[in-house]
């Protein structure tokens, strides 16, 4: 197992994929890969992903920053992954780092409705682990 990454600040990350063992799988990875401080949840449906967006956003000495990442198939074609990083946005979670994933080509669309970043399948789990540690990771 490789060494764990320090992160600068305490960070949330909320997992919302549709396909349970997906979501579980990235949850895993993403909680390996880095050092405490990460929390790392999942959910199967995009509105239980924004309850608990809210949820950590309110948390006592939070620092408001997160990670949301949506994928694929019924959450992303149904727009709920746009719908979420939009009613996000208008509430005022802009700290929150939204990545959006989708088997379709649909980068504009994911961006221009909010989302930091677009990932198109298939893609890693080290692609995402890879944008956290480049948004949230230690400067040495």
């Amino acid at each position: 197992m490789s060494p764990q990454i320090p992160l600068r600040i305490p960070l949330d990350v909320v997992v919302v994929d549709d396909n349970e063992p997906l979501m579980r799988f990235l949850v895993r990875s993403i909680s390996r890969t880095f050092e405490d401080g990460c929390n790392v949840e999942g959910y199967t449906n995009a509105n239980d992903g924004y309850e608990a967006v809210r949820r950590l956003s309110g948390k006592e000495g939070s620092e408001g920053m997160g990670v949301v990442l949506c994928t694929d198939n019924d959450i992303v074609s149904r727009n709920e992954g746009i719908n979420l990083v939009m009613k996000l946005r208008k509430e005022g979670y802009t700290r929150v780092h939204v990545i959006l994933s989708s088997a379709r080509p649909m980068e504009m669309e994911a961006l221009t409705s909010g989302a930091n970043k677009f990932f198109e399948k298939p893609y890693t789990p080290n692609e995402v682990t890879d944008y956290i540690v480049e948004q949230f990771g230690k400067n040495d």
